[in-house]
């Protein structure tokens, strides 16, 4: 049996067929006025203001065929390369929600859409703003239009939605279809916005001849190849009759027809006929208005059918349906084409017994350097996989029990079992070589500083750049491997260096992580700031490149420490040191490093003057708790200390950066008081001891410059200097 998406149930005999074409034109058309700058509003006034838009209308009666003429206008839009974002698919906690049915369009879970900052329950909020961006759709097609109207409420709030979507994408072009009787309420909210609204109304073909081409074309299409004499069988009149003309209700009049002259074949009979016994799930798609909601896949090619001109009423022409059907096989080219040489592709197989048939490896393949967790949580919301929903509840059971990596599953036999060889070829192909070692690794003991990755629910750094990547694919944000590695603050998969962020909340989830990570980017101040570090003089003109040139230096600095090996000077193990002593968790001791203060100062609890002068330091190092900004200052620091950044580039982080209170250091002497003005006497002492228990003799006289305290020369130094 072959499966059926919508398109294969359009026909260019159709009476929808010049609404197509308007809706087409209007959506490809390049005088878009709403680019336009200098305006004349209603009252005649001129001046400079927003631009009219213009939307098309698509109204018609239930059963008219408005989804399937938007799933075929979705269809060509797309194959003449324009982005289009289809509103199909309606939300099950808020139905009538136009907010609720966007975020499930763009496939971000309701979960972080709800608690995303920058969320109001008017308007469009920081997250679907930040889709939208990334994205720039060129067309929206919004089906069902009279769900949004249930009271005056809702129609306030969703037309706010609607306006503010329209205003975000004033480039783009909008068809909303309804039901002509409860589409008003829209024309007068976007009149009220001075939209301009052009109308098609769908209506009921005749009976006549050009009817019975539609039924037959539709006839051919469901099923093939069409034996003659069950196409003489259709009563073309009866389906008009019961169907009343309507495009939609005459295909599933159609379909039922087809069923009920089906009959069991036996294994002698021709096996075209065979082909021609169908069940009533089948054609399922046609339930509820002829397009599964579901489906928001992009679709092959239409055959391009030939339109026969209508010759009068249908009344007694049946005998004539054999010649159009003959007429359509010609110009389509399917007498060409034998049922044995013809081979469903990917997209139309039907297989009633239920089992996973998916290609992972072409449908949804994983993202560059994309953690395992990642890729399962992108199936499960992306084209809808059963066996991606599936693997990603399997997962999450999985980890939720014992603790386990969801990153380290991918070789679990018994999680992929369900999955198709082929499949299970891929994930091993894809997810093997990216975290080294075993699960034991994500078990270590924070304070090892040689553990290979950062444990899973303290991995909460993240690249905005690869997410905005992400989305603009029309991905979901992918969570990368490398963001788990210690010490990495910068990303450089781009251009120009990228800062990493850090996540501020940990009540994601191992399917939401990458969109509650967006969405939390999406509404801080970060997402709108031109610089990623506080500087001196954060207005002048200038800024940008010297934010640039601090990125640079982090990510020099980084790629010099990624390199360090146990035989290098310093040592892998003594650069670690360092930088853990400079990025000091206050959580843990009552302390915090230098270039953990060096920008923000986090210590606020009444009892922490106290804690930092007698507090024990713990010998727990964590990486992972430090923001990829105070990451970057203990680079730089690193750089001093070991002479990678000279005096001159020290000099520029000390002008450029603004601190919290004490400059940045330019000297290893300078590096040396600063680092040790964080900690009490006993504190230091127990950092001495704890160099010389963790590293070997080399190592320890590598490090123990930094360890010293000299703070009263510093300080006297920069008096000194404030004075001049």
């Amino acid at each position: 049996m072959l499966s059926h998406e919508p398109q294969e149930f359009w026909s260019e005999a159709s009476g929808n067929q010049d609404a197509l074409i308007d809706c087409y034109q209007f959506m490809t058309r390049q005088d878009n006025p709403s680019a336009a700058g200098t305006v004349k509003d209603q009252r005649g006034e001129g001046g400079r203001g927003e631009a009219r838009q213009e939307v098309m209308l698509v109204v018609g009666d239930p059963g008219c065929g408005a989804t399937a003429l938007a799933c075929q206008l979705d269809h060509r839009l797309r194959t003449a390369g324009l982005k289009v974002l289809t509103m199909d698919k309606i939300s099950s906690l808020e139905p009538g929600s136009f907010k609720a049915n966007f975020d499930a369009a763009i496939r971000v879970p309701p979960s972080v859409s709800n608690t995303s900052s920058g969320s109001t329950s008017v308007g469009l909020s920081a997250l679907q703003r930040a889709v939208l961006e990334a994205r720039n759709y060129d067309c929206f097609i919004v089906h069902d239009m009279e769900i949004y109207a249930s009271d005056e409420t809702a129609q306030a709030a969703n037309a706010a939605a609607i306006i503010q979507l329209m205003r975000a994408n004033r480039a783009a072009r909008f068809v909303f279809l309804g039901a002509a009787d409860i589409m008003e309420w829209l024309t007068l909210e976007l009149r009220a916005a001075r939209v301009d609204c052009r109308t098609v109304q769908l209506e009921p073909m005749p009976a006549n001849s050009r009817f019975g081409h539609f039924v037959t074309s539709v006839a051919l299409r469901v099923l093939q190849p069409c034996p003659p004499g069950r196409i003489d069988a259709l009563d073309v009149d009866t389906i008009h009759t019961e169907s009343g003309g309507k495009v939609g209700l005459a295909i599933k009049v159609l379909i039922h027809q087809i069923m009920d002259n089906g009959s069991p074949v036996d294994a002698g009979a021709d096996q075209n006929s065979a082909i021609w016994v169908c069940d009533e799930d089948e054609f399922s798609v046609l339930d509820g208005g002829q397009a599964d909601r579901s489906i928001t896949a992009s679709f092959d090619a239409p055959v391009n059918l030939q339109v026969l001109q209508p010759t009068g009423s249908i009344g007694g022409q049946t005998g004539s349906i054999r010649a159009q059907a003959d007429s359509v096989r010609r110009s389509s080219g399917w007498e060409r084409e034998s049922s044995s040489q013809r081979q469903p592709s990917a997209t139309q197989s039907w297989n009633h017994s239920g089992s996973t048939e998916t290609d992972f490896r072409h449908c949804d393949p994983a993202v560059e350097n994309e953690s395992f967790s990642s890729w399962v949580a992108r199936l499960g919301m992306g084209q809808g996989h059963s066996a991606g929903l599936s693997l990603g509840d399997a997962l999450v059971m999985h980890c939720g029990k014992g603790g386990a990596d969801p990153d380290l599953q991918w070789a679990n036999l018994e999680l992929l079992q369900p999955l198709s060889l082929s499949d299970r070829l891929y994930v091993s192909g894809q997810f093997a070589l990216q975290i080294p070692g075993d699960e034991s690794n994500c078990a270590q003991s924070s304070g090892n500083l040689s553990s290979d990755i950062i444990p899973y629910s303290k991995a909460l750094n993240y690249c905005p750049e690869c997410f905005k990547v992400d989305v603009a694919a029309g991905l979901a944000p992918a969570m990368r491997v490398e963001w788990r590695q210690p010490w990495l603050c910068v990303c450089q998969r781009h251009n120009a260096p990228v800062l990493l962020e850090r996540m501020a909340t940990s009540t994601f989830t191992l399917l939401d992580k990458g969109w509650r990570a967006f969405a939390e980017y999406a509404g801080s101040p970060a997402s709108r700031l031109a610089t990623q570090f506080p500087l001196q003089h954060a207005s002048s003109k200038h800024a940008k490149a010297d934010n640039d040139r601090l990125l640079a230096l982090a990510a020099r600095m980084q790629g010099w420490f990624f390199e360090l090996t146990a035989d290098t000077t310093p040592s892998a193990k003594a650069a670690e040191f360092l930088m853990s002593y400079w990025l000091q968790d206050p959580n843990v001791s009552g302390a915090q490093g230098y270039a953990r203060t060096y920008f923000f100062y986090r210590l606020t609890k009444p009892q922490a003057a106290t804690k930092k002068q007698y507090g024990e330091t713990s010998t727990e190092l964590k990486p992972d708790s430090s923001r990829p900004r105070d990451a970057a200052v203990a680079y730089w620091m690193l750089g001093i200390g070991f002479g990678v950044i000279d005096t001159s580039e020290a000099e520029f982080i000390r002008d450029t950066t603004r601190p919290y209170s004490i400059p940045f250091p330019t000297t290893r002497d300078e590096a040396s008081s600063v680092s040790g003005m964080a900690y009490g006497k006993g504190q230091q002492h127990a950092y001495l001891e704890y160099a010389k228990l963790m590293l070997n003799d080399a190592e320890y006289r590598t490090v123990e410059w930094a360890l010293k305290y000299e703070g009263a020369l510093y300080r006297g130094r920069n008096k000194g200097r404030a004075k001049s």
